[in-house]
C-alpha cells in the first residue's frame, strides 16, 4: 500500500469513529429535546399564573433555540465537508479537530443549560413556598382583625350602654 492509501484508510477510520461520534451526539439532543418539552410543558402552566414575570424567561429560551439552530448549521457544514473529503484529505485532520471542539462545547452548554433550568425550578419553588407563607400570615393577622374589631364593638356598645344610662 501506499502512503496516499495509507491516509484514505486512515481518514475512513476517521470518519467513521467521527460518524459514531456524530451518532452519540444525535442521541444526547434527543435526550435534551426530550427535556425541553417537558420543560416547555412546566412554562406553559406557570404562564397562566405568572406571564408578565416569565416572559424574560421565554426570551432566554427562545436565545437557547437559536443557539442550537446555529449548532446544528454548523453540523451541516460540516457534513457538506465529508462530501468533498477526497479532494481535501490534507485540510480534513484540522477540520474534524475542530468539530470535536464544538462538540464539547455543546456538551458544556447543556450541562450549564440543564443547571440553569435546575436553578429555575429551585427559584420557582422557594417562591411559592414564599407565597404560601405569606398567605398563611395574611390570613392569620386578618382573622386577628376581625377578632379586634369585633371585641371594640362590644365595648363601644358598652360604653353607650354605660353612657346611656350616667345620662339618665
Amino acid at each position: 500500500m501506499s502512503t496516499t492509501d495509507q491516509k484514505i484508510d486512515q481518514l475512513g477510520q476517521q470518519l467513521d469513529r467521527f460518524g459514531q461520534r456524530f451518532d452519540a451526539i444525535d442521541r444526547k439532543f434527543d435526550k435534551v429535546d426530550q427535556g425541553f418539552d417537558e420543560i416547555d410543558q412546566k412554562f406553559v402552566q406557570l404562564e397562566q399564573k405568572f406571564d408578565s414575570k416569565f416572559e424574560k424567561i421565554d426570551q432566554r429560551f427562545d436565545e437557547v433555540d437559536r443557539k442550537f439552530y446555529k449548532i446544528d448549521e454548523r453540523f451541516e457544514k460540516i457534513d457538506q465537508k465529508f462530501d468533498t473529503a477526497d479532494q481535501r484529505t490534507d485540510k480534513l485532520d484540522q477540520t474534524l479537530n475542530k468539530v470535536l471542539v464544538m462538540a464539547i462545547d455543546t456538551q458544556a452548554a447543556v450541562g450549564d443549560l440543564k443547571e440553569r433550568v435546575t436553578n429555575l425550578e429551585e427559584v420557582n419553588h422557594e417562591m411559592f413556598n414564599k407565597m404560601d407563607d405569606f398567605l398563611v400570615l395574611f390570613n392569620r393577622h386578618d382573622a386577628e382583625i376581625v377578632a379586634n374589631r369585633s371585641g371594640i364593638q362590644r365595648v363601644e356598645g358598652r360604653v353607650e350602654v354605660l353612657e346611656t344610662r350616667a345620662t339618665a
